[in-house]
């Protein structure tokens, strides 16, 4: 199934592309195309720092998990605002119980879902809600325009986990 020809004698380009159309070829051909873009995320989605860098195997950051070691939050940022971004900003797990409590205090000890508007996490939230609303809305293309299409269109899914 594989080409046999070394890439000195066809420049690794060629050899590479070949290879890869065979592989989108017998998968479709066994219905499982579904797999090539498993295949494309999985080799192609950012690692953000350098254990991630090096290995395809580690876990990746989601928004709003918590660094194990610094409590840190992962949150979103807009990638156009790269310049304004603080990594060492980011809300703390500790800071946000801490302004949840006071939040609590003021409002005479009530739990409330919308609590978090009352902390740090407040513009992440609203952020990712905007994106997941981009992404999720049947006007959106996130799919290149055509069904059939053989590259899936990345642009527009954002936004960067920090």
């Amino acid at each position: 199934m594989w080409l046999k020809e070394t890439e000195e004698s066809h420049g690794g380009f060629d050899v590479s592309l070949k290879r890869w159309n065979t592989l989108r070829r017998f998968l479709s051909d066994r219905g499982r195309s579904n797999v090539i873009k498993d295949i494309v995320i999985n080799t192609i989605y950012p690692r953000l720092d350098a254990h991630v860098t090096t290995g395809i195997n580690h876990l990746l950051k989601s928004p709003f998990c918590v660094h194990p070691k610094t409590g840190f939050v992962c949150v979103p940022f807009d990638p156009r605002k790269l310049e304004e971004f603080d990594p060492m900003s980011v809300p703390k797990l500790g800071d946000l119980i801490g302004q949840l409590a006071s939040s609590r205090n003021e409002d005479g000890g009530e739990r409330h879902l919308l609590a978090y508007k009352h902390t740090a996490i407040r513009p992440a939230i609203e952020m990712f809600e905007q994106f997941v609303s981009r992404v999720s809305s049947p006007s959106t293309d996130v799919g290149g325009g055509d069904s059939k299409a053989e590259v899936v269109n990345f642009a527009s899914v954002r936004p960067v986990v920090a």
